[in-house]
Order: C-alpha cells, then sequence, then structure tokens
C-alpha cells in the first residue's frame, strides 16, 4: 500500500484548534519555494507556499487525537502506532496562486508519514487539486491519482511518494481563507 486516504479524522473541535493554531502563528510562517525535476520529460515543476517548521504546539494537541484516528489504517500498512511518537510536523499554507511539491523518501518499516488536508468552511478558494504518485526510485511506477481534497481528510503515505498541490485561487487573498496542509510523520 503506497498511500491510503482517509475522511473525517479529526473531530470538528481539533479541526477548530488547529485552524487557531495557523492563525495565530502566521507570523512565524516562512516563504518557501521548491522545484522538482519531474519524471515525465525533465520538465521542472514550482511549488511555492508558506511553511511553518517545527510547529510544537500542533504536534502536542495533536498527537494523541491523530494516534487514535490512525490506529487501525495503520495497522493495515503493516505499522504500529501504539507507542510511536508524532514527529517532523510541519503546517504549510497555501494561499492565492500558490501551489506545493512534496517529493520525499519513504518512510521506514517502522514509522507512518501523513499529510492532513484543512481549511475554514466554507471553502473560500479555489484549486488545490492533489496529484499523488511513486517517486521514480521504486523502480515500478504506478499511476497518477488526481484529486480534490477533501476537507478533514488525511493521506497515510508508505511509500516515497511525489505529492503536488496545484495553485490556488483565494478570492479573498485572507490567511485564514487558503488551504492548509499538515505533514508529519510517526515514529517508534
Amino acid at each position: 500500500m503506497p498511500f491510503l486516504a482517509l475522511e473525517n479524522v479529526l473531530d470538528e473541535r481539533t479541526l477548530g484548534q488547529l485552524l487557531s493554531y495557523a492563525q495565530h502563528e502566521q507570523r512565524r510562517f516562512r516563504p518557501v519555494r521548491v522545484v522538482h525535476r519531474g519524471d515525465v520529460g525533465g520538465a521542472l515543476v514550482e511549488g511555492e507556499a508558506l511553511v511553518l517548521d517545527n510547529a510544537e504546539d500542533a504536534r502536542r494537541a495533536l498527537e494523541q487525537p491523530l494516534r487514535q484516528a490512525l490506529l487501525a489504517p495503520a495497522r493495515q500498512a503493516g505499522v504500529d502506532l501504539t507507542h510511536a511518537r508524532l514527529a517532523d510536523i510541519s503546517l504549510v499554507a497555501l494561499g492565492d496562486q500558490q501551489s506545493y511539491l512534496n517529493a520525499a523518501e519513504g518512510p521506514s518499516h517502522e514509522e507512518l508519514r501523513f499529510a492532513l488536508f484543512f481549511w475554514r468552511a466554507p471553502r473560500a478558494f479555489a484549486g488545490g487539486e492533489l496529484r499523488v504518485r511513486l517517486t521514480e526510485r521504486t523502480g515500478s511506477p504506478l499511476p497518477e491519482r488526481h484529486g480534490e481534497p477533501r476537507r478533514n481528510g488525511l493521506l497515510l503515505l508508505a511509500a516515497p511518494l511525489y505529492l503536488e498541490i496545484s495553485r490556488v485561487n483565494n478570492r479573498s487573498r485572507e490567511f485564514q481563507d487558503g488551504l492548509f496542509v499538515l505533514f508529519g510523520r510517526f515514529k517508534p
């Protein structure tokens, strides 16, 4: 299983806390520009977003709810999260005309990476479609998967994956009206 998509992972209270945290920490986000040479034809793919690394308050608030939500799906992937800890949290904010790339090594057999998608309801932006595929390092390419992110949806990443989030069109141009993605991993 290279990845698994889950919906309605967190309760609305926890999701609201996460949104409040992002807004409160808005000034700590830093702009990041990512360039990745694509596998098909070697074309350059670019992404630009705001990133908050080491989001410790988010890690502390989400560790228990996320572990509970992910116990059964993680077991299906062959990972036991019972005593695992949440690590390497980063929060990505996509505002008007921003996109993002995450081409990362896969987790070890003892850990599980994830990407949690959220935004303020009702959705105030267009775009932000996902493109997920195994990276060229796996040796056996799988078909790409395209689709709309789901609010409060989570991707469990159990292989080296390439995740692209297309350009967001945020009509209000307000930070809180953008698309947010929480990246992290559970490790023993």
